[in-house]
């Protein structure tokens, strides 16, 4: 990311305000990790996200549950089940 910004700054024209034309753009060098690198990232990410996913459907399931139970209880409040007077 280093040698990417410090292409921009030395291809970058205008006093004021910075600019890149497409041909620079075309023409600046873009490293790349080892595919053995590339990988790994990609599995390492894939296994995050799957946690992630699971998380996430599980805080869905949660909330599900949430729902149903308030609206049983607040049925139960309305029908006379559940006493919610203060003694």
């Amino acid at each position: 990311m280093k040698l990417w910004n410090k292409q921009i700054n030395v291809l970058a024209y205008g006093s004021t305000v910075k600019q890149l034309s497409n041909d620079i753009i075309g023409n600046m060098k873009i490293t790349f990790p080892p595919l053995k690198q590339q990988t790994k990232i990609a599995n390492y990410l894939d296994q995050k996200t799957k946690k992630i996913d699971t998380l996430i459907e599980k805080s869905t399931q949660a909330i599900a549950l949430l729902k149903e139970h308030r609206v049983a209880l607040v049925s139960a409040v309305v029908t006379g089940k559940v006493d919610v007077s203060e003694e």
